[in-house]
């Protein structure tokens, strides 16, 4: 498959390259669409900078000329050293990310109705579509 990038916004949502109306027209269209998440600030619970996050999204929903994108099948995980595990006391994680350049995160625990931390932060994000 391959993606192209339609849209970018830095942290504050003010558009960087592309157009949102573009976006907006293949999230009608149907377009499958993946979000890059970038960011040299430290955010809960990410400990390290700079920083990358990428994810297809599984729903999307448009709002007032805003895209929202989501993601609820992430398992948390840390890197030990270079490499890249599952924690011992995992979670779910669960993200909205939206053109205004705000990542929602939400995490609960596995096996258990728990709520493990809520928390928002500001990244650039680079929107691609299929």
């Amino acid at each position: 498959m391959s993606w192209t990038m339609v849209y970018s916004n830095d942290p504050a949502g003010k558009r960087l390259a592309g157009d949102v109306d573009t976006l907006i027209r293949a999230v009608r269209n149907g377009a499958s669409v993946k979000v890059v998440c970038e960011s040299n600030d430290a955010h809960a619970p990410l400990k390290t900078r700079p920083y990358v996050y990428s994810f297809e999204s599984h729903t999307l929903h448009v709002r007032n000329g805003v895209v929202f994108a989501t993601n609820t099948l992430d398992v948390s995980c840390g890197f030990v050293g270079d490499e890249l595990r599952f924690k011992d006391d995992s979670y779910y994680y669960m993200l909205i990310a939206s053109t205004t350049g705000v990542l929602e995160q939400i995490r609960w625990g596995v096996g258990e109705h728990t709520m493990r931390g809520h928390d928002q932060g500001r990244w650039q994000m680079q929107w691609f579509v299929d």
